[in-house]
């Protein structure tokens, strides 16, 4: 997994080599207010110059989450869907309802 920056990733990423072998974590934060973004507004990567397959796997939207039970802020990520599927179909035997 590569954790980053928009920038950083734009800047010194070779996105051919990491992409196919790495899952992709972007910290972008924006506004950064805590409340989840509306992603057609503000997703994690521009559009000019990327395709669907360079869209981060996981995207760090704020440092300053509230979650119960935790008196500071706290980061908070959105998870791409194909990559939660993966994650969930490891435990089905376990978790079933």
């Amino acid at each position: 997994m590569i954790y980053t920056t928009k920038n950083f990733w734009e800047k010194t990423a070779d996105t051919n080599n990491f992409l196919n072998k790495n899952y992709l974590w972007i910290a972008r934060w924006g506004k950064n207010t805590g409340d989840i973004p509306d992603i057609n507004s503000y997703p994690p990567l521009p559009p000019n110059g990327y395709s669907i397959k360079d869209a981060p796997d996981f995207w760090q939207f704020t440092s300053k989450g509230q979650v119960d039970g935790i008196t500071t802020d706290v980061d908070l990520n959105l998870i791409a869907k194909n990559i939660w599927n993966e994650y969930i179909s490891c435990y089905n035997d376990t978790y079933e309802t």
